[in-house]
């Protein structure tokens, strides 16, 4: 706020112009989707929109747009677009989608993290950008090893 000054017995505030233009470092976080295609799903093209809707109320409820919506044959694609900055990182409907392995879905999170971009799976609630959502994805992990141990 700028300098306060008085006028008629009441302070009148004046604004710098930082603060009453529009401020061009603000911006809409843009993330892409990815939903597994339905041959990929064996559930059917119900489940796939329903993923679909699920992820865009997520990503809508917190201001942000989805960019693009990819599955496995496009997801390499959906990668690059974080490394290069023209998407701000990548929404699943699950964690277990990710890959046919552990060590898959592990290997894209690191490299959606190393690009700067953000990483969220909606259904199994985990949100890298929150505490929780980091202890939840660690919880996730160690299911997942533990199942792959038995097997």
């Amino acid at each position: 706020m700028g300098a306060r000054a008085r006028r008629g017995g009441r302070p009148v505030v004046t604004r710098s112009p930082a603060t009453t233009a529009i401020r061009s470092d603000l911006r809409v976080v843009v993330v892409d989707v990815y939903i597994p295609s339905v041959r990929r799903l064996d559930a059917g093209v119900r489940t796939a929109r329903l993923y679909q809707s699920q992820i865009r109320s997520w990503v809508l409820s917190r201001g942000w747009r989805v960019g693009g919506t990819f599955d496995e044959t496009s997801l390499q694609y959906a990668l690059q677009r974080v490394e290069s900055h023209e998407s701000d990182g990548l929404i699943v409907a699950r964690f277990s989608h990710l890959g046919p392995s552990l060590e898959d879905a592990l290997a894209t999170i690191e490299r959606i993290e190393a690009a700067g971009g953000r990483f969220a799976s909606v259904a199994d609630g985990v949100d890298l950008e929150t505490s929780t959502g980091r202890l939840l994805l660690r919880m996730l992990l160690s299911v997942a090893a533990l199942k792959q141990e038995r097997s």
